[in-house]
């Protein structure tokens, strides 16, 4: 596949990717701006909330606390009035919720109450003392720092006044009841402050809406020392118990206590913003990159099939679509190699066909072809003999089988031949059918069903093509298609081979036909062309010429002397010895003979031979006077064929020599007037050895 690409690589990639930030990031930012805006609004509100709660919770503390003193005054008050009067100006210390608590007989508007902690100035105006029997009056003194409280009541004929402790207001045990962080001013609606956890509460008093009649709840800000402050106050309405005014309750926190929560929302939330971000633009990448994936693998799969590379398979995990699409190139990838296979299988099997012209190759190279291409476990071919249509040769391919094929005669009967010339594209059998042919039979081990395909070769039977299956076999259907267009091919290859073999044949009849007429010219030459033709193949296939060469050699062999037709019998059958002038004549017809060959094209490979026959190997030969190599070899060869004919033969101007005579001229005449390297191989053809082929005698040349 090579180097994968980013996704930002890719078109589609980029495209999905904004899709997806489209998609998910502008309603999440939308989102997040809404839910900001109201979790900060709510935050800021349910801080609000829980400071005006505690001001409430702690002015309803204070307004219990001081019914608790009103109820203990009370009893103070009533142990008094049972009591004996000698208790005029005894004071008490009650548990820490009053500094003192005096009775007295006499009036003391003015006077100064004197006790063990020092004098402390009250100043009692009759108007302050209630006049009711149990009620108690609260009177509010300046003092220094905080103003003091203090509660009056009549009793018989006295009064009974007492100083609130106002830490017993808000503190339980050693601490106080305020949370963290936060300040409590109690005062009343005159101004006077008698409780206070600031240390100067200046600053708040003046900034608190009481100044301007603000309602009962209500809150406020104020700043100090550069902090800023939010504060709420509440109204207690001390009337209903007590003969005084209203107090009012002020609660303070530090707005960055107070706002806490919503600071840190305000810096988490963008953190959870951008967590959110890269979680999308991560998940987006993952999965862009699980699309882009299948889609590069398919990219690349199609690339390599446009490279003529069907094995590749594409492989995708993601059981979706994509899987699909991905199973689906497979198949057709596989189905595309196969067609190519059998198209190359095919193109070979054609080349095959074109380049040879014997049946027997033909027939082994669609044995191979077949094997390579189809599923088939066994293959076999029957050639069938021309001669003999119930009669054919078996040639076989099985992977089953070690040997490397199978070549036996086989027979058909009457009905399997009837069968095959039917009509029908192919028979199919099983190996346990009766009607299996027994030629298959022999088989029976290799395939349990078998695919007959009859091959035509000019409207004749000339082969059969024998696909053997097991018994399950599914692409034995496939396999057809592709059988039926091997089995045409080798139609026409057998077709073309026996074309080719009848023109050779008659080929070979018009030459020999017409090396009879030239022979024929003189009574003394008849059967002189045959004869070289047939030594020289001797010789040739003896110097292991290749076949091309040989029917070269044969060819030029019956028509070296051609040439002859235009030179009259009178010198050709001459009794006495040549003149001059008729042996001029008679070193032509090597050149006339290459003249009269030069119009027919196929003779054109001839033409040397033809011309070259006469030369000789040490370059006083005609009529070119070529030296050594310079002769083509097949005229070297012939040389020594048509000299030892010609020797050998009775001529009208002499008898013919004997086969020594003729042995011992050649064999003198080694490099002058011929090839030593031709002469060597007529030696070893005239050696006798018994049984070995192509080895010849010296009676089997006299015979000639």
């Amino acid at each position: 596949m090579g180097e994968k690409n980013t996704f930002l690589g890719s078109i589609l990639g980029r495209r999905l990717f904004a899709i997806f930030c489209i998609s998910s990031l502008v309603p999440l930012i939308l989102m997040a701006f809404v839910a900001y805006t109201q979790v900060k609004q709510e935050l800021e509100e349910q801080a609000r909330r829980n400071i005006e709660h505690s001001t409430r919770s702690i002015g309803m503390t204070i307004y219990e606390r001081m019914l608790l003193l009103s109820e203990e005054f009370e009893r103070i008050g009533n142990a008094l009035q049972s009591g004996p009067s000698t208790n005029e100006g005894l004071w008490w210390k009650i548990e820490d919720r009053f500094l003192w608590v005096i009775w007295s007989q006499g009036e003391l508007y003015t006077e100064t109450i004197v006790h063990s902690e020092g004098a402390r100035p009250l100043a009692v105006d009759s108007a302050d003392i209630p006049s009711g029997p149990g009620e108690i009056a609260l009177l509010v003194k300046s003092g220094d720092p905080l103003a003091r409280v203090y509660m009056v009541m009549s009793i018989a004929d006295g009064y009974l006044a007492g100083e609130v402790n106002t830490d017993f207001l808000w503190q339980i045990g050693p601490g106080n009841i305020l949370p963290h962080h936060t300040d409590l001013v109690l005062a009343d609606e005159s101004g006077y402050v008698f409780l206070s956890s600031l240390g100067d509460p200046t600053h708040l008093l003046a900034n608190s809406p009481l100044q301007s009649g603000g309602s009962r709840s209500d809150g406020f800000t104020w700043s100090a020392d550069g902090v800023d402050y939010t504060a709420r106050y509440w109204v207690l309405f001390m009337a209903s118990r007590f003969e005084s005014d209203s107090w009012v309750v002020m609660i303070s926190r530090p707005g960055y206590d107070l706002f806490a929560s919503v600071a840190t929302f305000q810096w988490i939330f963008p953190l959870i913003l951008i967590l959110s971000f890269l979680v999308v633009v991560l998940l987006s990448m993952i999965n862009i990159r699980l699309i882009l994936d299948p889609l590069e693998k398919l990219k690349a799969g199609i690339q390599q099939m446009a490279g003529h590379n069907f094995k590749n398979r594409i492989r995708v995990g993601s059981n979706d679509e994509f899987a699909g699409v991905a199973d689906a190139f497979n198949a057709m990838a596989e189905k595309t190699e196969r067609h190519f296979q059998a198209i190359h299988t095919i193109s070979e099997i054609d080349r095959a066909i074109l380049s040879s012209l014997e049946p027997e190759k033909i027939i082994r190279k669609m044995l191979d072809g077949v094997q390579d291409l189809l599923s088939c476990s066994v293959v076999v071919v029957n050639q069938v003999d021309p001669e003999s249509p119930n009669r054919a040769i078996c040639y076989m391919r099985s992977p089953l089988r070690t040997a490397p094929g199978l070549r036996k005669a086989v027979y058909f009967d009457a009905d399997e031949l009837v069968a095959m010339l039917s009509g029908k594209q192919y028979l199919h059998f099983y190996g346990s059918d009766s009607a299996t042919p027994d030629y298959l039979r022999f088989f029976s081990g290799d395939a349990e069903q078998w695919v007959v395909l009859p091959v035509f070769a000019d409207r004749e039977l000339a082969a059969t093509l024998n696909l053997g299956y097991p018994a399950l076999a599914s692409r034995m259907d496939d396999d057809i298609h592709y059988a039926i267009q091997m089995a045409h091919q080798m139609a026409v290859g057998l077709a073309n081979a026996n074309l080719v073999r009848e023109l050779d044949r008659m080929n070979e009849g018009a030459l020999t036909s017409l090396a009879r007429t030239v022979d024929a010219k003189s009574p003394w030459t008849a059967g002189h062309s045959e004869r070289v033709g047939w030594m020289a193949c001797q010789l040739g296939e003896t110097l292991g010429m290749a076949p091309p060469q040989l029917t070269v050699l044969h060819r030029a062999a019956l028509l070296h002397d051609i040439g002859k037709v235009g030179i009259s019998n009178a010198i050709l059958d001459k009794p006495g010895k040549l003149t001059d002038g008729e042996y001029d004549t008679i070193k032509t017809h090597p050149v006339t003979g290459g003249r009269i060959l030069e119009p027919v094209r196929v003779f054109h490979n001839i033409i040397p031979v033809v011309r070259q026959h006469h030369e000789r190997f040490d370059g006083k030969g005609y009529p070119d006077g070529l030296v050594g190599e310079d002769i083509v070899l097949e005229a070297r060869v012939m040389a020594v064929a048509d000299v030892y004919d010609a020797l050998i033969s009775e001529r009208p101007y002499r008898r013919g020599w004997d086969h020594e005579e003729v042995v011992r001229f050649i064999i003198d005449n080694s490099g002058s007037h011929f090839d030593p390297y031709v002469v060597d191989a007529f030696l070893k053809l005239l050696a006798p050895k018994s049984g070995a082929p192509g080895n010849y005698s010296v009676s089997g040349l006299q015979g000639m």
